[in-house]
């Protein structure tokens, strides 16, 4: 637990447009659901160095369709 960040409420406010929410606390759930997916996949593959990595990071962004990226948006609201 001590990798936790905490934001000041400035930047609480520019972020809350994007995490709505809900209890008082940020909604993340539709960000966690789009990130599992290439998060899942990163510790399988054998690259281990940093430009690797980045360069499959890139590739993984190919792994969402337009029309699922909207719906992670929608579920936000």
């Amino acid at each position: 637990m001590s990798d936790l960040y905490w934001l000041t409420d400035e930047q609480m406010a520019r972020l809350s447009p994007y995490f709505p929410k809900s209890h008082s606390k940020p909604r993340v759930d539709a960000v966690e659901k789009a990130f599992s997916r290439p998060k899942a996949r990163l510790p399988k593959t054998e690259e281990r160095t940093v430009n690797g990595l980045w360069t499959l990071i890139g590739k993984l962004g190919d792994i969402f369709q337009p029309a699922e990226c909207a719906n992670y948006f929608t579920s936000c609201e």
